[in-house]
């Protein structure tokens, strides 16, 4: 007989083996469907989420807002004396104070109103939970009659004036890790130096906002 007339006989599959993978079809479909029901459920979730976070950020910025009308309030009240102001600066709303509200001329002690002033900002400024910035700002004439004590100037001057303004808010609660203090000197005038009463609007300390919302307490 030849080769060609050979034939294998066909074996019919294992009833036992074809069970089995109608079960394993079966378990895929299951988990096919498992897994587009889990996928919803995330889908569901992270717009949850998402619904949770706005409404979150809703509430924190009506929050915010309210301490910021609260802390214009208690500024406009003591802007009324004067050298008192609450304005937008480069980074955000800053409360400007002149110089001869908190100093003497010439020096880094608060007087007893300056920190009368400052003691009753601080409570409005906690309520912000925020980060500030406490900046020394000069005019351009020379330090003389103290020349010895500031030896850099009207930079080193504006940076104490800074931190003796810091070291009041702090001991009136504000937390430490939301102050930082700078002194510029009189490298950034408001105004042109060219009069008495420009120089007094350069003369200043300012409090910066800097991060609303952002300060641990």
């Amino acid at each position: 007989m030849g080769l060609a007339s050979c034939q294998v006989p066909t074996q019919a599959p294992d009833a036992d083996f074809v069970a089995a993978l109608d079960d394993l079809k079966l378990y895929q479909a299951e988990l096919e469907d498992e897994n587009g029901r889990l996928q919803s459920q995330i889908v569901s979730l992270q717009v949850d989420l998402e619904m949770a976070r706005a409404d979150q950020a809703h509430a924190a910025t009506a929050d915010l807002e309210a301490a910021f009308r609260e802390l214009q309030n208690s500024v406009a009240g003591l802007a009324s004396s004067g050298g008192v102001e609450f304005v937008d600066g480069p980074d955000g709303p800053l409360i400007r104070i002149s110089d001869h509200v908190l100093f003497a001329s010439g020096s880094v002690k608060t007087s007893i109103n300056g920190e009368a002033l400052l003691r009753s900002l601080a409570p409005d400024l906690l309520t912000l939970g925020a980060a500030f910035r406490v900046e020394g700002h000069t005019d351009n004439v020379p330090v003389k009659a103290r020349a010895k004590q500031f030896p850099h100037g009207n930079l080193q001057l504006s940076a104490r004036r800074a931190v003796e303004v810091a070291a009041i808010l702090l001991a009136a609660g504000l937390p430490a890790e939301a102050l930082t203090v700078m002194g510029f000197g009189e490298h950034r005038p408001l105004v042109s130096n060219d009069t008495k009463e420009n120089r007094a609007r350069n003369r200043r300390v300012e409090i910066a906002v800097i991060q609303a919302g952002g300060a641990t307490q």
